[in-house]
């Protein structure tokens, strides 16, 4: 069983646990994410009740409340998988007073350096006697003692065990929950007496551990390693002799200068001379054994690799080295291979990350090579993004990895980190840090309230082993309230007191959040679900949540055991190599290309395309042919299968939770043939993940833009590249030779290589760059991909024989349709760890549309670069033309890798610019917490008892700041009316009668279809620069307290300030508003405001138009 599964039992059926089950084992606890933390939690609680119980003789009562009476411990906590074992007093259970020094020094004792294997006699002695002591029950010192005969026996009894827990923390966790008293206990409150531990010895090989030090006074000619402790300061005595300084920065990062050790070890180890030259190594350990190495992600495992291939994997000792890569991104058959017995007479290498930790074991590995460090998630409740840091592992993962040496013989482990570092708390915490303590809470807060709906959620989270911090607590209710989970809105109307309000004790859960918190997927994801079946994209909203929760469909060339990435290690270091990657890449990359631009630009519908094309074979032909079509376009047959499953599931539970919560649906009504179209699943990604949106614009240098001009070229079809200088003398690069590198993207109609004189710091160069066309925008996407698939792409330089002379790199990609994004959001350089400027790809002419601003920068906020996850479509996202006006990009999540101030989108769907206005109307229309902003003098001619006035521009609420936007038409009162009918209607459907007072699924897109298709005449330029200027000069909207509506009714609009009309030039627009001479010509108070045709969008004159109605007609059809 799942943790999840048993928790969603726990919390909503406890009596079918107690009812199910006598015996709970909670295994792996190490791993400490939210849901097994706050299971613990609940376990905690039931036991704990149930000890009290029978301490007085009183049997439990099944129909106690989980709530109050959730959890308990009674067998105590038990550690295996590894030895942990006290040398020399086996049998004993481990000081509940023992510190963190001595902890340590029991698991190396047994973890590394090796112990006396425990013979199954005195296992079983030692299991007996804690048994038979576990039966007798502690009795409290305010009660009398009770006779055996009547005692009764517990109902759930508990095992939390690890390789690595930490023994002390659980076992005081669970003072006072065990029945169990350990032998020589005195009569002591129970609250006082902690639960029994047991540490089982499992290993018997002794493992030899060398730190950096070590390693230098056993190998001086080392090369020198430039080592990090990642807490602002050089840990004292961390420096060993001869190593470069420590950099006093706040984030840890991996030195380049470690990859040449690496190199350096495995070419000694080569040899068969390593081993040799470490002291105390036991000669038990074989010399030519595998070589397991941590890294801490993909990206520093292909860095490795890189230069391995470049060093000891060049020359001739290295040709019996077999180097295997293992992360999670790999596939089952690829993964597999790290397990496979190698050829005689050669060596296995396995670059991995903290995969193989403890998730399997390699048999053959004799030699662990740590550079002690790890990437976490950590969550930005002020930025709302994810953050992936790099870190120093904690101690207890160092001596695991330390374990998978000594399997099944002796071995070594090299930690190419000073040994102080061990001591240091600060440096290397003793065990990893809980979930709780550094990812999302959104989850777990709102299955808290589910629980205790009257409490502040951070009142049950404070009896966790860990609780969170209260601010954290707080940001996730806000966070919830905003996704319309919870709502922050009191019943009464009046506004609760401040304490309460930041501490949750006002929010309650909406029916949206009823039915959210018991699905098995993040609480937007949920929303999505929800939405979806709203909508009548019941079907496609379980798909989409599917996809987005489980792996990429796709396959990628590195997560496949046969992929020329994975069998380039032996490949020459002449860029040949680089060049099969990168082609083999654009040929995975192809399929998925055409399914995004099919598909509105939009990663996840390329995935729902893929998977309903992947189904339609399979029902057709079976499983062959659903499985060729899977192998044609590089994914995964297992991953789609596993998608299906999850979809019903899903589908499954929402109706189950639907039925108990009495939230059924009405009936959906006629359904549209073959499915809802694009735009109505656009809709539904907006529904569920708004605010989520960046802004950008297509932007390219304006001497890339001269250089295509000058040849008289097709911006749409061409991309210019840098050319480094060949490797070889006289080696010449021409066209037949970027032609053949560029074959996989398709025809290359001409490439045209011309130079020109560059400054480079004050120095003349000659520079030399190439212009290529292709036939198809697929084609150029695809070369940008293959050039900016590792900053440049090799070019092989042969002869007309085809000997190789050299290799070029086409570096740079420019090509002038590509789209730029943008995103303001918090910035908390303090927990992120302070780092130095990072360069940035982006061009300086990257800004921000002028007709579409977010709000002025503060503090805490910062406008950040948008990139794209390189795996998706979405990596070479481009507009249609170089003339484009502002896009929109909605994403599911965002998130930052490490301290860079960039922001990653995930399943990035880029949203319609036709009709015209399709992209503002979706995000006013879905978003929560909406303002519009009309010309200024609104308000005034509202309160002269004037006629309503049109917006122009609109604000969304996000977080502590809000997304500004101009309209590219008037949104007339009528609209607004009619966008408010379709916000209403979409709340009933989420709310406490749904079948009663909502509407049919069939009429809610029949709605959304005449809101998006209408026709409205665009702004002129005086009103557009009036829109742009309102959008940006409008104070911040920021949204406080949360309605209990999930779409509440937009407001009229407010008035733009005054200083918008200076802005977009006084003199024009008085005239164009219709102000009288005494208007304000300095932005000084708000004169008469007339209403003329053009601003209440009364102007019948066809011209007003400015666009081709028949081509209109046209994509509104294919829609």
């Amino acid at each position: 069983m799942t943790v999840g599964l048993l928790l969603q039992l726990l919390i909503f059926r406890p009596q079918e646990v107690e009812e199910a089950f006598t015996h709970i084992v909670v295994d792996e606890a190490h791993e400490r994410d939210v849901d097994l933390d706050l299971l613990l939690l609940l376990l905690k609680r039931r036991m704990k009740l149930q000890a009290s119980e029978m301490a007085v003789g009183v049997a439990s009562d099944p129909r106690v409340p989980t709530s109050a009476s959730p959890s308990a411990a009674t067998a105590g906590a038990s550690t295996g998988a590894i030895d942990l074992a006290p040398a020399g007093a086996l049998g004993n259970t481990a000081s509940p007073e023992m510190g963190i020094e001595q902890e340590e020094e029991l698991l190396e004792a047994d973890g590394e350096d090796g112990g006396s294997p425990v013979d199954s006699a005195t296992k079983r002695q030692r299991v007996d006697s804690l048994a038979g002591s576990s039966g007798d029950a502690s009795v409290s010192t305010s009660a009398p003692p009770v006779p055996e005969s009547s005692r009764p026996r517990p109902k759930l009894s508990l095992v939390v065990m690890s390789a690595t827990i930490d023994a002390n923390a659980f076992a005081g966790y669970y003072a006072g929950c065990s029945v169990a008293q350990p032998a020589g206990a005195s009569r002591e409150p129970r609250a006082a007496v902690p639960v029994p531990v047991v540490k089982i010895g499992s290993r018997a090989y002794e493992v030899t551990t060398f730190a950096l030090e070590a390693v230098y006074e056993a190998l001086p000619e080392a090369p020198k390693v430039e080592v990090d402790d990642g807490s602002g300061k050089a840990a004292a005595g961390a420096q060993p002799a001869g190593a470069l300084p420590v950099k006093n920065d706040r984030a840890t990062r991996l030195h380049p200068s470690t990859f040449p050790m690496v190199d350096y070890l495995l070419a000694r180890h080569a040899e068969r001379s390593l081993l040799p030259s470490l002291p105390g190594v036991p000669a038990a350990v074989p010399q030519a054994g595998g070589v397991l190495i941590f890294l801490p992600g993909f990206s520093e495992i292909h860095e490795c690799h890189k230069v391995l291939k470049r060093g000891v994997l060049a020359g001739a000792a290295g040709q019996c080295l077999h180097i295997v890569q293992l992360h999670a991104l790999l596939d089952d058959e690829a993964q597999s291979r790290a397990l496979a017995r190698t050829p005689p007479g050669c060596i296995k290498v396995i670059l991995a990350t903290n995969i193989a930790e403890s998730a399997l074991t390699v048999p053959d590995v004799s030699i662990v090579i740590d550079l002690g460090l790890e990437k976490l998630p950590y969550f930005d409740a002020r930025a709302n993004t994810d953050t992936l840091l790099l870190r120093r592992c904690a101690r207890a993962s160092a001596i695991q990895r330390a374990g998978r040496a000594g399997r099944v013989a002796p071995g070594v482990c090299l930690r190419l980190f000073p040994a102080a570092y061990m001591k240091d708390l600060s440096v290397m915490p003793a065990y990893t840090p809980a979930e709780m303590e550094r990812t999302s809470l959104l989850n777990l807060v709102l299955k808290v309230k589910m629980m205790e709906p009257a409490a502040p959620p951070a009142q049950p989270l404070n009896e966790a082993i860990q609780p969170p911090t209260c601010s954290r607590v707080a940001a996730a209710v806000t966070a919830l309230s905003a996704l319309g989970a919870l709502s922050t809105l009191p019943a009464t109307g009046a506004p609760p007191p401040a304490a309460a309000h930041n501490a949750g004790l006002d929010a309650r859960v909406t029916p949206l959040g009823r039915l959210v918190a018991a699905l098995p997927v993040s609480v937007p994801i949920g929303r999505l679900l929800v939405l979806g079946e709203a909508l009548g994209c019941g079907r496609e909203g379980a798909l989409l949540a599917a996809m987005l929760t489980l792996p990429d469909p796709f396959l990628q060339p590195y997560t496949r055991a046969d992929g020329a990435a994975a069998a380039a290690a032996d490949a020459p270091a002449d860029g040949t190599a680089e060049a099969e990657a990168a082609a083999e890449d654009a040929t995975f990359f192809k399929p998925r290309l055409a399914l995004f631009t099919s598909r509105g630009c939009s990663d996840p519908l390329a995935s729902l395309a893929l998977f309903e094309e992947w189904q339609r074979r399979l029902s057709a032909g079976g499983p062959p042919a659903a499985a060729q079509y899977a192998q044609s376009q590089k994914a995964s047959y297992k991953r789609l299968s596993e998608i299906e499953y999850l979809s019903r599931e899903l589908t499954a539970r929402l109706r189950r939770e639907r039925a108990d919560h009495g939230l059924a649906l009405p009936p959906s009504g006629a359904a549209a043939d073959g499915g809802p179209n694009l735009l109505t699943l656009q809709a539904l990604l907006c529904a569920a993940f708004l605010p989520n949106v960046a802004i950008g614009r297509v932007s390219c240098p304006a001497d890339v833009l001269h250089e295509i001009s000058r040849h008289r070229l097709t911006p749409k079809s061409a991309v210019t590249f840098i050319v480094a200088p060949s490797s070889s003398p006289g080696a010449h690069l021409t066209q037949a030779h970027i032609a053949a590198a560029l074959k996989p993207c398709g025809k290359l109609e001409q490439a045209l290589i011309s130079k020109s004189r560059v400054v480079v710091n004050g120095v003349a160069s000659l520079q030399t760059s190439v212009v290529c066309t292709f036939g198809s925008a697929e084609a150029v996407l695809l070369a940008v991909r293959m050039a900016g698939m590792r900053g440049s792409l090799s070019v092989p330089i042969t002869s007309p024989d085809g000997q190789l002379m050299g290799t070029a790199y086409l570096q740079k990609p420019q090509y002038a349709c590509r789209l730029r994004f943008h995103r303001l959001a918090s910035i908390d350089m303090d927990a992120m760890g302070q780092a130095p400027p990072v360069a940035d790809d982006l061009d300086a002419a990257n800004e921000m549309p002028p007709a579409a601003t977010a709000q002025p920068v503060g503090e805490e906020a910062e406008m950040l670069p948008v990139d794209m996850l390189w795996h998706s479509g979405s990596a070479v996202l481009s507009a249609s033309d170089t003339a484009e006006s502002a896009r929109f990009l909605l994403a599911t999540a965002w998130s930052r890798a490490g301290y860079r101030k960039k922001l990653l989108a995930h399943g990035a769907t880029l949203l319609p610019s036709k009709p015209t206005g399709a992209a503002q109307l979706l995000i006013l229309l879905l978003s929560r917490s909406v303002r519009l902003i009309g010309p200024p003098g609104t308000a005034d001619a509202a309160a002269a008892g004037g006629a309503p006035r049109a917006a122009l521009a609109v604000q969304v609420a996000d977080g502590k700041h809000s997304i500004s936007l101009a309209l590219p038409w008037l949104l007339q009162p009528c609209d607004l009316d009619n966008v408010n009918e379709l916000r209403t209607a979409l709340s009933l459907c989420t709310g406490d009668n749904p079948a009663a007072e909502g509407e049919s699924a069939a009429a809610l897109q029949l709605r959304l279809m005449k809101l998006l298709i209408e026709k409205r005449p665009p702004l002129s330029d005086g009103l557009a620069r009036l829109a742009a200027a309102a959008a940006e000069l409008t104070p911040p909207f920021v949204c406080h307290d949360w309605s209990p509506i999930l779409f509440p009714p937009i407001a009229p609009p407010i008035a733009a300030p005054p200083a918008a009309v200076n802005a977009a030039g006084a003199e024009p627009m008085q005239a164009e508003l219709g102000w009288d001479e005494g208007g304000p010509l300095g932005g000084v108070g708000v004169g008469s405001l007339a209403a003329p045709a053009a601003l209440l969008g009364t102007d019948s004159d066809d011209n007003a138009w400015n666009r081709n109605d028949e081509d209109e007609e046209l994509e509104l059809l294919e829609l």
